[in-house]
């Protein structure tokens, strides 16, 4: 059994929490936020508990530490928590930069932890197909592409509605402007490479009945 506790107990850490239920070998034991309220909250709901960033670290019930805090604080959680003896999982990206990223690795490597980091969009089987189609010449030479990115109703941030059309803002009323978590170039890079990359622009609309 692999016991698990959350530091970031944000919006994702329910999708984590609920998925976690499916997987008998894994379970998540304890929750952390340097909002107590944010982790109060999950623990309830999920009926696990909650305690400080530092007590869940120092917990010697834990095995792993799940982190899903912002990706400014992502490098330096997991230190802290492979200095602690727990293996790692982190949600992208693993660190804010490859230095960070390399000492992160190297400190695993010493403490014989783990590490390991959730897959980028890159990695799933749509764009894969599709950097595989571009190296085998399939298409021929690629002079640009088009993402779509699709989500499942409003997102509970991110979003806000227009009230009014006017001159200066000529959108119906109703509609949400969301902002993608996975911006286009992240996935057009890497199917295109870094030297066809010339611009991107992005726009992404819900119905009204999914905007509050």
């Amino acid at each position: 059994m692999l016991r698990v506790g959350i530091v970031g107990s944000g919006f994702i850490s329910r999708a984590y929490l609920r998925a976690a239920e499916d997987f008998p070998n894994v379970r998540i034991i304890a929750c952390s936020d340097v909002n107590s309220a944010a982790a109060e909250e999950k623990a309830r709901e999920f009926r696990i508990q909650a305690q400080s960033v530092e007590e869940l670290l120092g917990n010697t019930e834990i095995d792993l530490i799940l982190n899903l805090t912002v990706p400014q604080s992502h490098g330096s959680v997991s230190l802290r928590a492979i200095e602690k003896g727990k293996h790692v999982y982190s949600e992208k990206p693993l660190a804010l930069s490859i230095k960070e990223a390399a000492q992160l690795l190297s400190a695993a490597e010493a403490a014989g932890r783990r590490v390991g980091v959730a897959p980028d969009t890159f990695l799933g089987g749509g764009q894969q197909t599709a950097r595989r189609l571009i190296d085998t010449g399939a298409i021929g030479r690629p002079i640009g592409g088009t993402t779509f990115i699709l989500l499942p109703g409003q997102p509970p941030t991110g979003c806000y509605a227009s009230t009014a059309a006017s001159a200066e803002n000529p959108v119906n009323p109703g509609f949400c402007h969301l902002v993608a978590q996975i911006p286009p170039a992240d996935l057009h890079i890497p199917v295109l490479g870094q030297r066809r990359r010339r611009s991107f622009r992005s726009a992404m609309l819900s119905n009204r009945d999914r905007c509050t």
